[in-house]
């Protein structure tokens, strides 16, 4: 049974955005990250959700240090900093930014209009750095599963309101499948919105593993997930 909308009044002001990225030892390409979302309008914050290893975080809290205004959580688990990161942000709205991901300058805009229309999640269109005929079927599949499962995967900018995410608990420990897991159990709480905003991802899983070995991977992590929803 659908549970009632959750549709605050946002006629006083504008919805704020928070921009959560989930890192681990990606230093440089944190910074280029910061550095390109410091050159567009319209977000109100940035956490760093790191993963916290034994020898510290060096690098990345240079990083930080280096970009004023950007807050810094540490962990383990990859779910555990998403929640400890949204249980400090002050947005009405989390996106989740992939740290090699560049999202489209109009971004911001798109958020807010899914939201005001009554999303409660949703994600940005991923588009490849490269476009060769594999990775534009890797798009298409990405956009067709999104719609059917109205669910999300890191590498496609899910965002959801953070009130409602936080009423269903956060995010729970189900490995990479932590965002689209969160965005099917929201859908009783309003919509699912797959924005035609795109978000340009590098692809870097792909082309350091190989096709086939990263594939099969993730395949085997889909599985792993089903059954033990079993």
């Amino acid at each position: 049974m659908r549970e009632p909308a959750l549709r605050p009044d946002w006629s006083g002001e504008m919805p704020r955005i928070s921009i959560v990225i989930p890192v681990r030892n990606d230093a440089a390409l944190l910074a280029g990250l910061l550095a390109y979302l410091a050159t567009l309008r319209g977000w109100d914050e940035i956490i760093i959700a790191a993963y916290a290893p034994p020898d510290g975080l060096a690098n990345i809290d240079a990083v930080v240090l280096s970009a004023p205004g950007v807050k810094l959580v540490q962990g383990g688990a990859r779910h555990q900093r998403l929640n400890d990161a949204c249980a400090m942000a002050t947005g009405d709205i989390v996106l989740l930014l992939p740290v090699d991901a560049r999202p489209h300058p109009r971004f911001c805009a798109a958020l807010r209009a899914a939201v005001t229309q009554g999303a409660v999640a949703g994600c940005l269109r991923q588009r490849h750095a490269r476009r060769s005929f594999f990775y534009r079927w890797l798009e298409g599949c990405a956009a067709v599963r999104a719609r059917w499962t109205c669910g999300a995967y890191m590498d496609q900018a899910p965002f959801f309101r953070r009130q409602a995410m936080l009423r269903r608990g956060g995010f729970r420990a189900v490995g990479p499948y932590d965002t689209s897991d969160m965005a099917r159990r929201l859908r009783r709480r309003g919509g699912f919105a797959l924005l035609p905003c795109p978000v340009l991802v590098s692809c870097r899983a792909w082309v350091q593993r190989g096709v086939v070995p990263t594939f099969l991977q993730y395949q085997r992590l889909r599985w792993a997930q089903l059954w033990n929803r079993r």
